[in-house]
């Protein structure tokens, strides 16, 4: 008896069509699912609660990492404004430091008041350097200077073989020290020097005086320093020199 064209059908044909049945089902069962209202409520609420999370734990970063930054800011304030305090006592420092350095030139400089250094006078092992500057006072500078007008005098510094050193002398009074300052000018062109004893100080701006390419010639009177500046139109202007500050502004 003849089979029917099903009962002849392949195991093959059968498992097709069995799988074909379920991505139908399947198809089917997820088209209902996506229809539906409550899935596709589930679905937005798990995902905005998902979303919220994630923003609550950034946000929650975020606080921390502000809170930090705020720290920070007021550490930076903080540093700031003691910079800026120190800055002030470094400046007030400086200021009273220059302060006391000036008082105690000025002492220096009223305990130098009676000293003359002399440069340029031939050295002898066995002179005698008062007599030396009386002789001198009197040959050159037509002083006539008394054995009680002067203290005591030296030569300066170790014997050399490089030249004849340097002599200070005290005065005994302001009065002989001044009639040789007076006149030392009668020295120019005979290789001899007479300087007051300034103190380091004053000594330093004297040189830095005589080296400023618009001061012709620099001196000092009681020391004070004083010095014949060039002006613009070329004539030579006597002025008293306070401090660098002053040369600086000539440049």
């Amino acid at each position: 008896m003849p089979q029917s064209k099903d009962q002849y059908s392949s195991p093959g044909g059968v498992s097709t069509r069995n799988n074909t049945k379920q991505e139908e089902m399947v198809s089917s069962i997820l088209k209902t699912l996506l229809e539906s209202k409550e899935l596709r409520s589930l679905i937005q609420s798990a995902v905005k609660e998902a979303i919220q999370v994630s923003l609550d734990k950034l946000s929650h970063i975020m606080e921390i990492h502000k809170g930090k930054i705020h720290e920070l800011e007021c550490q930076l304030e903080r540093s700031s404004k003691e910079l800026t305090a120190l800055t002030s006592e470094h400046g007030n420092f400086k200021s009273d430091m220059e302060q006391v350095k000036c008082e105690l030139n000025v002492l220096e400089k009223y305990s130098r008041r009676n000293f003359i250094r002399i440069f340029g006078i031939p050295e002898n092992s066995d002179e005698n350097t008062n007599l030396l500057i009386k002789n001198l006072a009197l040959d050159k500078l037509a002083v006539e200077l008394k054995e009680t007008d002067l203290d005591r005098s030296h030569r300066i510094g170790k014997p050399n073989n490089k030249g004849c050193r340097a002599i200070i002398m005290k005065f005994t009074n302001y009065m002989a020290k001044s009639q040789v300052l007076r006149s030392r000018r009668k020295l120019k062109s005979t290789g001899i020097v007479i300087q007051e004893d300034l103190t380091p100080r004053n000594r330093a701006l004297l040189k830095k005086v005589s080296d400023h390419p618009r001061v012709s010639s620099a001196w000092s009177i009681d020391g004070r320093i004083f010095g014949l500046v060039k002006a613009s139109d070329g004539t030579d202007a006597k002025r008293r020199i306070t401090g660098l500050s002053y040369l600086a502004n000539l440049l």
